[in-house]
């Protein structure tokens, strides 16, 4: 079994940022990606915020940042991460392989919840407030979750939409009472979003139906950030004594975890803005931090 210098999981923005610099610097390593290269960003409508880049839809975007690496990831599902020593054992359903470090970019994973989410997706449903929230300034839009996440999303789009409505289970909004002083924000507490609605003779957002108490409602929107099906995938790093906070990996400046020799990039990191060029510099970063690892711990 031989053994890599590293293997990054994840072929999204970060990983695609982390591959740059390891191929620099020679370094051996493989690169694990389950799905289609990109990772979610090839589902993406629309990116207007990359510097550098035209505005354009997230497939051809990742396709520009995949052409200069001149290397493909290997297909591999990872079912379970180990160490024992100074060695990480990377199980797949193919094979088990073997490396001296590991980076972790495998995002985030958004389950869809609600009925006509799915299919909505891209066209007025978005999981990222400030990566399409500009899209509906001076519209009404609705954002479904109810923790911290959703409160900075929420207080974002308060500045830039005509009425910002949270549906949400509980009681109880995170922060509500800044939320309130706002003049445009509307809450919903107790209540569930039953189906979001295409407008009718196009495949858009056009409204949602909702339950409120006992009562069933219809709302015209025009966007829908629901964000209570979106977490990290982090199963497989269940023999790991990780640190997280609400379940993002929390990193040094260097990009490394709480267990030697693995790093995290991108989304699944603890950090406070989740974008394309943010999840970049994460991946630049955390392969920095590997060759400085790698050359401190030389045989």
């Amino acid at each position: 079994m031989s053994e890599f210098d590293t293997i990054v999981i994840g072929a999204g923005p970060a990983g695609i940022g982390a591959i740059t610099y390891l191929k620099r610097a020679n370094v051996h390593f493989l690169w694990l990606e389950k799905g289609a290269p990109g990772g979610k960003l090839i589902n993406i409508h629309e990116i207007a915020n990359c510097p550098g880049f035209e505005a354009q839809d997230g497939f051809s975007l990742s396709l520009k940042l995949l052409a200069p690496l001149g290397v493909s990831p290997t297909f591999g599902d990872v079912l379970s991460l180990k160490k024992e020593e100074n060695t990480f054992f990377v199980e797949t359903k193919e094979k088990t392989y073997t490396s001296k470090t590991v980076l972790l970019a495998t995002g985030l994973s958004n389950t869809p919840k609600i009925p006509g989410e799915k299919d909505l997706l891209g066209h007025g449903v978005s999981y990222c407030a400030t990566c399409d929230g500009p899209f509906y300034r001076g519209k009404v839009v609705a954002l479904n979750g109810e923790d911290e996440k959703a409160y900075e999303e929420a207080l974002y789009l308060s500045f830039i939409v005509q009425e910002l409505h949270l549906f949400y289970p509980s009681s109880h909004f995170c922060n509500e009472e800044v939320l309130k002083e706002k003049g445009n924000v509307f809450f919903h507490p107790s209540s569930e979003i039953l189906r979001v609605l295409s407008e009718e003779g196009a495949k858009k957002v056009g409204s949602l139906l909702y339950r409120e108490g006992k009562i069933e409602k219809t709302m015209q929107i025009s966007a829908l950030f629901p964000l209570m099906g979106e977490g990290t995938d982090t199963f497989f790093l269940r023999y790991l004594p990780l640190k997280t906070e609400r379940g993002f990996l929390v990193t040094n400046d260097s990009m490394e975890t709480s267990v030697p020799g693995l790093f995290a990039a991108g989304d699944i990191v603890k950090k406070r803005l989740r974008q394309v060029v943010t999840a970049l510099s994460d991946g630049a970063i955390g392969s920095s931090g590997i060759i400085s690892y790698l050359r401190s711990h030389k045989e």
